[in-house]
Order: C-alpha cells, then structure tokens, then sequence
C-alpha cells in the first residue's frame, strides 16, 4: 500500500509538467486575435468563467430549441440569466443591461432574443457535426484528417413522446449505418485507429438512454428496465455488426444507478457478453465515482470480456 502512494506521489511531478506543456501546445495552437474564433472562444470563456451563469446558461441552452418565439426566448432569458427578487444570484453588468427589458414583447427583447438565439447557434457549430448523418461524415472526416478521433451522439433527452423516442431511436440506427458504411474506405491512421492490443473501431456512437424512451424513470426501475433495453439491443447489435463502437452516456444523477444497472444487465446477455466495443462513463467528480469505478471493475472480472471506461468531471 505505502509503495503505491509513494509511486503515485513520485508521478505527480511529471503528471504536471505534461500538463503544463499540453495547455502551453493548446494555447500557442488557438485562433489569431484577428479572427472571429478567437473572439467566440474569449466571450465563451467569460460566460463560462462563473459556475453559478454557467449552470443557468446550460439550462437555458437546454430548452432553447423548444421555445418558438422571440418572446418566449426573451422571457426565459430573463428568468434563467437575469436573477429575480430574493435570489443571491446576480449577473455581470453586461447581462444585466441586455435583458433588462420591462415585457419580453417589446422591440428591445426581440432583438435580445435574436442576438441569443444567433450566438447559441454560433457556439452550437463547435459541437454539432451536422443535422444528418452526411454532414456528420463530412465533418468527422475533417477531424480525423486532423489527427483527431470522434464520437458522435443524437441531440436530445428526456423525451415526453414516444413518437419521438422512436425517432431518436432511427436516427442512432441510421448514424451507425451510414457513418459505418462509409467508414470502410477511411485510411488506417495509427496514431488514432491502433491501439496496444490492435485495431480500434472507427465509429463510435454515444448514445444517451433517455433519447430513445419515454419511461426512463428511477422510481420504476422495473417498468423503465424492460422499455430501454427494447430499444438499445437493436442499436447494439447494429453498432456490433458495422464494426462500431457504443457508448452509454451518463446523465443527471437521479438515473446514474439506473444507467450503470442497464448497462451491466444487456452486456452480461449472452449474444453481447463477448463483445469488447462498448463502454460507459463514470463522473469521477461524485461522491460514488470511486465506488462506482471499484464495482464496475469487479463486474467486468466477472463477465470476462473487458470494456471501455469515459472518465468525466461530471456536469450539472
């Protein structure tokens, strides 16, 4: 036990100085001031930069594509970012200017709205490979030509419609199929594609459980259980017979045991037990992490077939 902490205290010198010298890299490696990146990155940064404006920017990120009216966008702005009577929160002076509105149907809200709304798709272009699975390709292209790996996920979770979960649900099949497909003629980059025990797959898929059901509730963990696996067999087998890899995406902490319970239980299944492409992430910033981390290693000892781990701060 001592060596181990000795061995892990004798690393942590050089842990930082790598570190150190990948954010000097990343740094020297940024946009020109004189472009229009750079000044994306500084106003990302300075709206990022306070965790309290960050989890409420999220959350108004979260339901932007729901709401269908300047008004409507210029109201949620000022509930989610402009503080109210008796919250400890207070916005920068910047903020607190722009939606400082008296109604979110004047002219001065539509125009905030529509700066909001033009911003968000901005930013959004960092992080959005496309509205199909061929602007996808097209985009995963340019990274891998980079030197780059990818996953790619479908936008949207904790549907209300089963209409829509089942069109979530074709949109992950249609991904693996046609980013897989064209994936049999992407030149071997070693760098990204080969690992220490062989090739890697290609394509990787992360899916999010709650975008292909309606019934993604911890509080019935049975009823939900049976709805999800209905539906990511499927996506699994696809992803298994294209050559891809999934991954399970973690979401908010009320479903983490739900998610990791689904996860052991459709891989422990016998047409998937032998199947290594597939993996799950652990928010290492949770109380559970260390213990979650400790009974998936135990669980994967078990099965006899090893798996992928994400490792993640964890979000909001």
């Amino acid at each position: 036990m001592t060596s181990a902490r000795l061995s892990h205290v004798s690393l942590e010198p050089e842990i930082r100085r790598i570190g150190r010298h990948i954010f000097e890299l990343a740094e020297a490696a940024g946009p020109s001031p004189l472009s229009v990146e750079y000044w994306q990155q500084k106003a990302m940064n300075w709206l990022t930069g306070n965790d309290e404006l960050k989890l409420r920017l999220f959350r108004f990120v979260e339901v932007l594509p729901s709401l269908q009216s300047n008004a409507a966008i210029a109201r949620h702005l000022s509930e989610y970012l402009g503080g109210a009577d008796g919250d400890p929160y207070s916005p920068p002076d910047p903020l607190h200017l722009a939606v400082a509105f008296s109604r979110p149907d004047t002219m001065y809200a539509s125009i905030v709205a529509s700066a909001a709304k033009f911003g968000c798709g901005i930013g959004a272009k960092q992080f959005i490979a496309g509205d199909t699975p061929q602007q996808a390709i097209r985009t995963v292209k340019k990274l891998r030509a980079g030197g780059n790996t990818f996953t790619l996920d479908v936008l949207g979770e904790t549907i209300i419609a089963d209409r829509v979960a089942r069109h979530h649900h074709q949109l992950y099949l249609d991904l693996i199929h046609h980013v897989s497909r064209d994936a049999r003629s992407w030149p071997d980059i070693p760098m990204i594609d080969i690992a220490p025990w062989g090739p890697l797959p290609k394509v990787n898929i992360s899916i999010k459980l709650s975008a292909i059901v309606v019934a993604f509730d911890p509080v019935n963990p049975e009823g939900s259980s049976e709805a999800i696996l209905e539906r990511l067999r499927p996506l699994l087998r696809a992803a298994r017979d294209h050559g891809a890899f999934v991954n399970v995406d973690m979401e908010h902490y009320a479903v983490k045991d739900l998610t990791l319970d689904l996860f052991k239980r459709v891989l422990t299944e016998p047409e998937f037990r032998d199947w290594p492409d597939c993996g799950i992430v652990i928010q290492c910033y949770m109380p559970e992490g260390d213990p979650d981390m400790a009974e998936l290693i135990r669980w994967t000892r078990r099965r006899g077939t090893p798996i992928s781990v994400r490792l993640v701060k964890g979000a909001y």
